[in-house]
């Protein structure tokens, strides 16, 4: 969230010169948080960011997906938020695919099953979260 916040620092300091109260509260939260990193923040996360993809590659030998949640429950109703992305932040860091299948239910609501690959491994992905559904 650190390394989008940071590259989202000049847009939405365009938007906030238009018009500050069309950003909502959490925006302006990420855009506070990010006047408030220095280049060599940005540049250690982005190292960080690499050592991680490079581990979560490691798995590629041992599995063909990895399966979790794509969310910690069902989706909010009304427009006010998109909800968590707790359950989805790691796929952005990795830039790796994903493929959520709406095969679960929260509370009467859909939650979604989500099935990740690897950098480059995008039909292999696919493949899985094909067949993973055809369980359900």
């Amino acid at each position: 969230m650190r390394i989008n916040s940071w590259e989202w620092r000049w847009p939405l300091n365009t938007y906030r010169a238009r018009d500050a109260s069309k950003l909502s509260r959490v925006m302006l939260s990420r855009l506070a948080g990010a006047e408030a990193m220095s280049l060599e923040d940005y540049r250690s996360d982005l190292a960080q960011r690499d050592k991680a993809r490079a581990l979560y590659a490691e798995l590629a030998g041992e599995c063909d997906a990895c399966v979790s949640l794509s969310a910690p429950g069902a989706a909010p109703l009304g427009l006010h938020s998109t909800g968590d992305p707790t359950c989805t932040a790691h796929v952005s860091l990795l830039g790796i695919p994903a493929i959520s299948l709406p095969v679960l239910q929260d509370e009467g609501l859909p939650l979604g099953l989500q099935v990740t690959g690897f950098i480059n491994g995008d039909a292999q992905a696919f493949a899985s979260a094909a067949a993973i559904a055809a369980l359900f």
